[in-house]
């Protein structure tokens, strides 16, 4: 979404578009609209892809973390080995 504000932007008008943001208020559902993203200032589906986004990298990097350790085998006695 937010590419596609870009390029609205500096299309300058030629590619016309409209955002629009639903949110449920007190007094029913809101409509937020405006000609860029920016305009618009809740999208929760955008905080929310953030949010997944965020997770996804620090289990990526929990998995990077994981081959870069070593796996000492045990002997039968479960006790590590000695240094």
């Amino acid at each position: 979404m937010k590419e596609l504000s870009i390029l609205v932007e500096v299309s300058k008008g030629k590619i016309p578009a409209q955002f629009l943001s639903l949110t449920q208020g007190e007094e029913g559902t809101q409509v937020k609209q405006g000609d860029l993203l920016e305009e618009v200032s809740t999208i929760t589906v955008l905080d929310e892809i953030l949010t997944q986004d965020d997770s996804s990298a620090a289990v990526v990097l929990r998995g990077q973390n994981m081959k870069n350790m070593t796996i000492i085998p045990h002997s039968d006695n479960r006790q590590p080995p000695k240094k």
